[in-house]
């Protein structure tokens, strides 16, 4: 899912100044994809940090990537269209990741307050 996202960016980027992509009919919510990128920055630390052979890590990840997608009605194929759309506009993208970055902040602050 990692490269997923990353591939998306990448692609996004060397079309840079070429004509917008249309918008995905199934195109996630910029607010809907702000949660999926915290969730799977905290799924993909702690598989990180349970698997320590990288056969086993990409695989878990993978299949829980997934899941967690699933869970909150999303598929792989959905999360990529959208991922591609809102990398398109980098500003966009940023504001995106700024803002996953702030919850997983306040998570972490909430967590040290206990």
């Amino acid at each position: 899912m990692r490269y997923l996202v990353f591939i998306a960016i990448l692609f996004a980027g060397c079309n840079y100044g070429l004509e917008q992509p249309t918008e995905p009919k199934d195109l996630i919510p910029e607010e809907k994809i702000v949660v999926l990128i915290k969730d799977l920055v905290k799924l993909e630390a702690h598989v990180q940090n349970k698997y320590a052979r990288v056969d086993r890590f990409y695989k878990t990840l993978d299949n829980s990537s997934e899941v967690l997608l699933k869970e909150n009605g999303v598929t792989a194929e959905q999360f990529q269209a959208s991922m591609e759309y809102y990398a398109n506009d980098q500003e966009r993208m940023d504001a995106i990741y700024s803002e996953a970055l702030n919850l997983l902040n306040k998570e972490l602050g909430e967590l040290q307050e206990n």
